[in-house]
Formats: C-alpha cells, structure tokens, sequence
C-alpha cells in the first residue's frame, strides 16, 4: 500500500537585489492603492483547465453560502486582486485540501490546477508565505527561491508494473521574476531493475508578487517501472533541482529580458522530493 506524508519545503534562499529603497516605496504603495481601488466587478476570474480527473465543484458549499475559500481570504487583510489571476477554487477546497494536509485524502491525481495553483494548497502559505503581502519589503527584491510540496513519499511495486507519482512545485512566497527550474533523478540506495523517469524535466516558474501568476506552481509527474526481473527490497531515489538546457534558458530569458533567473543561481543540500520504493513479488492469480 502506498504511504504518503504531505509535508511543504518552501526553501529560504531567496536571492534579494539591493534597490532604492525610496522608489520602490513609491512604486509599491501606487501599486497596492490602484488594488484596492479596482472595483470588484471588474476582477478578473479565470476557469482553470484541469490536468488530471479531480473532481471538485465550483458551487458554493458553505452553510452561510458563499466559496469558503473565497470568504477566508476576506480576512487576510489584503487586496483580493492579489489572487484575481488564479482559477476560481472549487467550493470543497478547504475540506478536501484539510483532508490531505492531515493524511486522510491520499490521492495526488485528483488535484487539478484549481487546487495546487491556489497558494492555500500549501501549508507553508499561512503561516510563513502571507506576511509577504501584509508587510511587503521595500528596499529589497526577491528574485529568485522555491519550494516542493509533498517533500517525499513511500511506495510499492510489483515486478513488471509501472505507476506515476506526483508532487507540486511553486516558486518562493514573494518572488518578483521568472525561474527556469531543471530537475534530476538520483539514486540513493540502489537495487536493479526500477528506473524514475521525470516528466518534463525542464520548466517555467513565474512570479507571485505582488500577484499570483497562472505560473507559479505546478505538478511534477514521476514515472516508476519495474522490470519483470526486478530485484526484491527498497530503492531511494532523490529529485534535485539543475540548471535547464541552455537553449530553454535562453529562450526564457528572451521573453523577460531583466526578470529572468537559471535555478542555477542557488544551490542546497536537501533534495526537492524523496521518493522510496519498494519492489514486491507478481501475486498468483
């Protein structure tokens, strides 16, 4: 049976320039004023289109009526039109995303962009990610950082079988710039026969402040395959962020001249995902 432990990294290298601090007071004070000046008729909602068979439903489900999500977010103390570029949550966010926080809702393949793009998605949001907007810095630009949620999982498989597994990326609470992130699979503890395979190896973070892009999180899919002669026992696997191609990077770097970092820039012990699996006999039919 496949164990998981739900746990959010948000890593704290995020690298800051040094600016005037007086311009930037005045561009961040005219840029929250015209937020909390957009009427809010005029914000913006945009459906996400989802990824995987998640089921979720955009109606309210509140007994008071209303998107409970929607409406805990009115207590934060800051302007909504931080959020107005993410898809509408769906009205069971709060308890479907209580459920996995605490271990109790395990599949990773039903959460779609309406759910791992919300920053609530993650544990890591309330208490250390929301003081970026309630105590917005001035003199200092956070350019590049990011984190991984879960932060590792335990898994089986049998001898012949190939399964997917799951995690979410997102770029640092307060992060202004664009992040080319590349990621690579190690082994820890070896054992012949299981080969991790990552989809999409090589991606595109985008900024959340001082508000969330589409961008700025997403799922990491994992292929698992064990050969049929595979041997019986544990393997560990670690997931590690590298610099992406060359040719990406400049791609990327192209489409936002000046705001645009390699994940090459920063370096750490821990790996972003920990993955354990352990090989099983083929049972008898």
């Amino acid at each position: 049976m496949d164990k998981k432990q739900p746990n959010d990294c948000s890593y704290a290298f995020n690298c800051h320039k040094k600016i005037f601090a007086a311009a930037i007071a005045v561009v961040i004070l005219a840029l929250f004023l015209s937020l909390i000046l957009i009427p809010k008729g005029e914000e913006k909602k945009i459906e996400g289109n989802s990824q995987v068979t998640g089921a979720g439903s955009d109606k309210a489900e509140s007994p008071q009526g209303g998107n409970p999500l929607l409406k805990q977010r009115e207590s934060y103390g800051i302007p909504q039109a931080v959020f107005s570029n993410l898809p509408q949550p769906p009205g069971d966010f709060n308890a479907i995303v209580s459920l996995y926080h605490s271990g109790n809702f395990r599949d990773e393949e039903f959460f779609s962009e309406k759910y791992f793009l919300q920053p609530e998605f993650y544990p890591s949001f309330i208490g250390n990610g929301l003081t970026y907007w309630l105590n917005p810095d001035t003199t200092h630009w956070a350019a590049y950082g990011y984190g991984s949620f879960p932060t590792h999982k335990e898994m089986t498989i049998r001898q012949g079988e190939k399964k997917n597994v799951k995690f979410f990326m997102h770029s640092g609470y307060g992060v202004r710039s664009y992040q080319g992130i590349g990621l690579a699979a190690s082994v820890v503890q070896a054992g012949k026969g299981v080969d991790v395979k990552i989809h999409e190896p090589a991606f595109l973070l985008g900024p959340n402040y001082p508000l969330f892009e589409k961008g700025w999180a997403r799922q990491i899919t994992l292929e698992i395959t064990a050969d049929a002669n595979a041997q019986f026992g544990e393997r560990i696997f670690d997931v590690r962020v590298t610099r992406p191609p060359a040719e990406l990077s400049g791609q990327w770097g192209e489409k936002s001249p000046g705001a645009y970092f390699e994940s090459g820039f920063v370096s750490m012990e821990s790996p972003v995902y920990r993955l354990a699996v352990a090989v099983e006999p083929v049972k008898n039919k």
